[in-house]
């Protein structure tokens, strides 16, 4: 019974938390200078830092499609295949995955650190003690940067494995950029795109559960 009351409280208290947090980004942006740096520094760690591996992982998975997927879809004589199979592995599968981990494995290890170096040294009694609320200040700031970095990287992975794909494919057959792109977008929908930021964020979640 207590270990249940113990669970509701905690689930009361991240609720509760997640809403503070919410009305704080209402007015993030009337707070000055100093909150807008936080969000800046976040925005350049979490997607500027993360584009390196985000490139390299995209181009490795766009390479193994091609590598594997235009043999053998040419000896069955379904070379047009390619495209949606690019789509749902990169843009669909994979890409929410690693995107998320690679957030998770980077931003969230950090933001934790931090935060826990700031209890440990007072800096957060001391924001309470001068009337600065710390929820606005340090978490609306770097949830904001987590989010708005969260999309950027999704777009820029999906891009960068898209556009490797091609490079990738001119090894085994000379496709025009053009007919190549006017297949992908024409197998790509906006419905897919919301599905994957949906996918996204339940990745996100899960991988900090486990971490826990």
């Amino acid at each position: 019974m207590k270990k249940l009351l113990a669970k509701i409280r905690n689930i009361f208290y991240i609720l509760g938390f997640f809403t503070r947090t919410l009305r704080g980004v209402g007015s993030f942006f009337k707070r000055g200078q100093a909150a807008s740096r936080i969000l800046v520094m976040q925005i350049l760690f979490t997607f500027v830092q993360a584009m390196g591996i985000s490139s390299l992982l995209a181009l490795g998975i766009g390479a193994a499609v091609i590598i594997i997927g235009i043999p053998f879809l040419t000896s069955i004589s379904q070379l047009q295949m390619l495209y949606p199979l690019l789509i749902t592995i990169i843009t669909l599968e994979l890409g929410p995955l690693l995107t998320a981990f690679i957030i998770i494995a980077r931003s969230a290890t950090a933001i934790a650190t931090e935060i826990a170096g700031m209890v440990i040294s007072h800096e957060v009694e001391a924001y309470v003690s001068i009337g600065v609320d710390p929820i606005e200040y340090l978490a609306v700031p770097r949830f904001l940067g987590v989010t708005i970095s969260l999309v950027l990287l999704n777009i820029y992975f999906s891009v960068f494995g898209l556009a490797g794909s091609f490079l990738v494919a001119q090894l085994f057959n000379s496709f025009p950029a053009s007919h190549y792109f006017n297949n992908l977008l024409q197998n790509l929908h906006i419905k897919d795109l919301f599905m994957t930021v949906i996918k996204r964020s339940f990745i996100c979640k899960f991988c900090r559960r486990l971490l826990k």
